[in-house]
């Protein structure tokens, strides 16, 4: 009996479970609103990525439930088990292993929400499959999730051929693009919003803002580089390393290098042929250096941010059963989750959105003056000034405050 794809589930099946008792955090928060809020990409806030993350989120919260433990086992486990997918295409265990583990290694911040680790499921099956179609498929997948690839498909159809399925591909997107900028303006103008103009700005004012090798980035170079180099020694083929290149120098040209922004770059490492006996050994280290997991993970891997996160859920628990409208002042997205309330004023107060979405903060503050929320939740990291003026503060956690609109005759806070 072949117990190998049985192995591999159990691996995902642990780490998913390991992460689904993690609290959720900013980024996770943005893409599971809708599922858990109401709230929809586009017309109730604004995001810098394509909705494809959003609605990936979104699904699984429909099949298991939105409880944020559900949706993140969830998350990881499917992410997780295409390495048992790649495996029964090529029989391939030492690259199946390494994939397995590199997508939801907590030192690529895979146990935060993160963008990469579906193009990394993606690219995996693109480069393990032998049928064009699906190859291109996946590839085309993975640069609509996260466009910052599109340089790293184009000579990746030269390079397998997939000249026939991009053609078509590229038919359907001219067709849809056209459908929805004739027909569907607003969701036109919603992903053109959050896929191009938020992302160039963000680009553009992160000059002077980012020092050369931030603390987060070298510890997932230090990671990440001997997987690498021996994945390279395997498969010493310039041609075959080119995309993965490419993809290295368009984030770094973002001047922001993320631990999960290398997340990726498994797909590639997986199929490269490393030595079995290295490939275990690196995979036992990471699970031994992690702690098998055990513990709190984010305070792990993420010093500081974990006290804020865990103030959030405190008080977004305790907003849960208050009646009315209800606005967090602050990047902690993860307030509106836990709440179970909507983005109220078409922005949420994510970081570098926030500065850049100029257009949507006058609608808010607008919006804000003639009809201001009931409650008012202050997490760390505000970029509106609250002075408090006709509140009272109700509630707290070690980060954050509640606040609560004072009553005026003829008032109704509900």
């Amino acid at each position: 009996m072949n117990l190998a794809i049985p192995l591999l589930l159990l691996i995902s099946a642990y780490t998913a479970w390991r992460y689904s008792t993690t609290n959720a955090d900013p980024d996770w928060a943005m893409f599971n609103l809708a599922a858990f809020t109401g709230s929809w990409y586009g017309r109730d806030w604004c995001d810098c990525k394509t909705p494809i993350i959003h609605l990936w989120y979104y699904a699984l919260a429909k099949i298991v439930g939105a409880e944020v433990p559900r949706v993140k086992f969830a998350n990881h486990f499917l992410i997780g088990s295409a390495g048992a997918i790649y495996y029964a295409i090529t029989g391939d265990l030492p690259g199946a292993v390494a994939y397995t583990v590199l997508v939801n290694s907590p030192f690529l911040w895979a146990f935060h929400g993160n963008v990469s680790q579906l193009p990394a499921a993606f690219f995996l099956i693109a480069l393990a499959v032998d049928n064009p179609w699906i190859a291109c498929s996946m590839a085309v997948l993975a640069v609509l999730t996260d466009p910052k690839f599109l340089p790293s498909l184009i000579p990746m159809i030269a390079i397998y051929n997939w000249w026939a399925p991009a053609m078509a591909w590229a038919g359907f997107g001219v067709v849809l693009a056209a459908y929805l900028y004739f027909i569907q303006r607003h969701i036109f103008g919603w992903l053109w919003e959050a896929s191009v103009v938020i992302p160039w700005r963000m680009a553009k004012t992160r000059n002077g803002l980012y020092k050369w090798m931030p603390w987060w980035t070298p510890p997932a170079l230090l990671y990440i580089l001997p997987w690498t180099a021996l994945a390279i020694a395997g498969k010493p083929e310039w041609i075959y390393w080119a995309p993965a290149a490419i993809h290295l120098v368009v984030i770094a040209m973002g001047q922001v290098i993320r631990g999960n922004h290398l997340i990726p770059f498994s797909a590639w490492i997986a199929n490269a042929g490393m030595p079995p006996t290295y490939t275990y050994i690196l995979a036992l280290i990471d699970f031994v250096a992690n702690g098998f997991l055990l513990g709190n993970i984010w305070d792990r891997h993420y010093t500081g941010f974990a006290q804020q996160i865990e103030s959030s859920r405190k008080i977004g628990e305790w907003l849960k059963d208050k009646p009315g409208r209800m606005w967090v002042n602050g990047m902690h997205t993860e307030v509106y989750i836990y709440a179970r309330k909507p983005v109220p004023y078409k922005l949420a107060e994510q970081i570098e959105i926030r500065e850049t979405n100029t257009e949507r903060r006058k609608e808010m503050i607008e919006i804000w003056k003639k009809n201001p929320p009931d409650y008012v939740a202050q997490t760390p990291h505000p970029a509106i000034n609250f002075n408090g003026n006709g509140y009272e503060a109700v509630a707290a956690a070690t980060f954050c405050q509640v606040y609560r609109r004072k009553v005026k005759d003829g008032d109704n806070p509900d």
